[in-house]
């Protein structure tokens, strides 16, 4: 599970902000908590962050995104040839970048770390605990790699100048050693390939994740869609360039749904028998005299496709053991909030102390900020500065708040910030409509 993050001088956020998931001693909800009590932390299943458009919201993701993308698939070279760092101001604009990641796996805790200017990566640290001792598991400063004491079995000094070529082409030291199976590495590095699920509001539409047909098609009955089964047909028509480049990408064994604007829903299938397999998925629907009719998804609304995309995600965390953390940006967008708040309290009633699943969201429905569904402690406000950089804070930040307080009137009057700065010419509604 994802512990914290940091983030410091890249894109909108210049100043370092810090983002934890760690429980505060709000009651509210306390069973739904995830406990590690040999390590005195208490997570968080769910957090929102919620805020103005432009305040940074979706580089927050995008970020996350970045760093997944350089981890473990750096091959594609995800270094940017533009300044990293805070454009609108000249003294940090070519400055380095640094991330930091807290992760609670399997058996400790690890924290990895990274700093980088443009094209080239300066430092890079792994550590771990298990114990109160921090043992660091590998360090770097440019293409210099340091291995730690945990870690010398498994990396013999050969092994150290065969992978500087690769520390040469900005290739992170997480992604050789993870890779490779090192010793506690692998976990951080299966973490970022496997476990951590990012749907970017800018993404296409696809799962990665088979959920039963089934189960999607009851859901997507229960929330009112009007489809009351999938059918797949055969799809022989040559896939376009990017279903193409997606579908090389599909392991044995495994598939995939991808929303192709001409085409629709296409379920991509790798299989060791019969290779890459094409169906079209079509929504059945009934017509006034009860006979089925196909609807190809390129007919569906576009909140019904979203609908698609996450219960294919959600579902599979709550049927499945695995801990998965989802991060999504825009969760709300084209859903009502009813839908959207049915999602996350379905997420959430699947969690207990035991669980190892979270989600990560964004969104701008202040619907949402309602204390019968999230904790206190599972808000966060995203808002910009008067320079344009993103500054990011819980709720639990503001003193005073009584238990009977609203804390969606609150966050409307601007009690906590990340409010819209309207100009005079641009503020249409009368205060006392928004906010009685």
């Amino acid at each position: 599970m994802l512990i914290a993050f940091s983030i410091k001088n890249w894109k909108s956020f210049r100043d370092e902000v810090s983002f934890t998931v760690e429980a505060s001693k709000e009651r509210n909800h306390s069973g739904t908590v995830s406990k590690f009590n040999k390590f005195g932390l208490n997570l968080l299943p769910v957090t929102g962050i919620f805020g103005p458009n432009a305040s940074g919201k979706s580089n927050f993701v995008k970020t996350l995104s970045f760093l997944q993308n350089l981890i473990v698939d750096p091959g594609r070279n995800f270094m940017s040839s533009e300044p990293d760092g805070f454009r609108l101001d000249p003294a940090t604009k070519s400055e380095p970048t640094e991330f930091a990641v807290d992760l609670m796996l399997q058996n400790g805790i690890y924290s990895y770390a990274i700093l980088f200017s443009q094209k080239k990566i300066l430092e890079e640290k792994l550590s771990f605990q298990h114990t109160r001792t921090e043992k660091i598991l590998f360090e770097r400063k440019g293409e210099r790699l340091t291995i730690g004491e945990p870690l010398k079995k498994d990396v013999s000094e050969d092994a150290i100048k065969f992978l500087t070529p690769f520390l040469l082409k900005n290739y992170p030291a997480l992604n050789l050693l993870g890779a490779a199976n090192i010793g506690k590495v692998v976990s951080v590095f299966n973490w970022f390939s496997n476990s951590l699920k990012i749907i970017r509001s800018d993404s296409p539409f696809i799962s990665r994740l088979e959920t039963e047909e089934t189960s999607v098609e009851e859901r997507l009955y229960g929330l009112g869609t009007g489809i009351c089964s999938i059918k797949a047909l055969p799809f022989s028509r040559p896939l376009s360039q990017n279903v193409e480049r997606l579908a090389q990408s599909i392991s044995e064994d495994s598939s995939m749904v991808i929303m192709d604007p001409q085409e629709g829903a296409i379920r991509i299938s790798n299989t060791s028998s019969a290779g890459i397999k094409a169906e079209k998925l079509f929504a059945l629907h009934k017509n006034c005299r009860g006979e089925e009719e196909l609807f190809s998804f390129t007919d569906e609304s576009a909140g019904t496709k979203r609908l698609f995309n996450l219960i294919n995600t959600l579902d599979k965390s709550n049927s499945s053991g695995d801990p998965f953390t989802f991060v999504i940006d825009d969760i709300d967008r084209s859903l009502h909030t009813k839908l959207t708040s049915s999602l996350i309290y379905q997420f959430i009633d699947g969690c207990d102390e035991l669980s190892r699943k979270q989600l990560i969201f964004t969104a701008n429905d202040v619907q949402l900020i309602d204390e019968d569904l999230l904790r206190r402690d599972e808000f966060w406000i995203c808002d910009r500065a008067f320079d344009g950089s993103t500054t990011l804070y819980p709720v639990t930040d503001f003193k005073g708040l009584g238990a009977k307080r609203d804390l969606q009137r609150s966050y409307l009057q601007g009690r906590f910030g990340g409010l819209p700065n309207l100009t005079a010419s641009c503020t249409i509604l009368n205060e006392s409509y928004l906010y009685d």
